[in-house]
């Protein structure tokens, strides 16, 4: 990764961490220490190398495309009830990867999803 691209990655990763702190704070503002069922979801990411920063781009620039099939393995094995707890502002990113995923493995080959004015999914490529 070049020097620019770092930065603008822990740039991200800042603003991220700040929505998702502001968005449990009135839950549990300790979330990270005591939900035991949120750090087994993050360990199956943290087994995928750059599945992390593959599902952050996925979020913020709302485009699924961005998973590797590595890391839409990944994301098939957390449990569904991690999903809300991890990404509890974005209620669509998790349908999104899935589908994603589910189209990716039918495809030969890496596939992109594109969204109609219709909001309904079609693939490219």
């Amino acid at each position: 990764m070049r020097p620019g691209e770092t930065s603008s990655m822990l740039m991200i990763i800042a603003c991220l961490a700040m929505l998702a702190v502001s968005s449990l704070a009135h839950s549990n503002p300790n979330w990270f220490l005591t939900d035991p069922e949120v750090v087994k979801c993050l360990t199956s990411l943290h087994s995928v190398k750059g599945c992390e920063e593959e599902i952050l781009s996925a979020y913020l620039r709302f485009q699924p495309r961005f998973l590797g099939p590595a890391c839409c393995k990944a994301t098939t094995e957390i449990n569904e009830n991690c999903w809300p707890k991890m990404f509890s502002y974005n209620p669509f990113l998790h349908p999104l990867l899935k589908a994603y995923c589910a189209l990716l493995q039918i495809a030969e080959g890496p596939a992109e999803i594109t969204f109609a004015t219709t909001s309904h999914p079609r693939i490219v490529g």
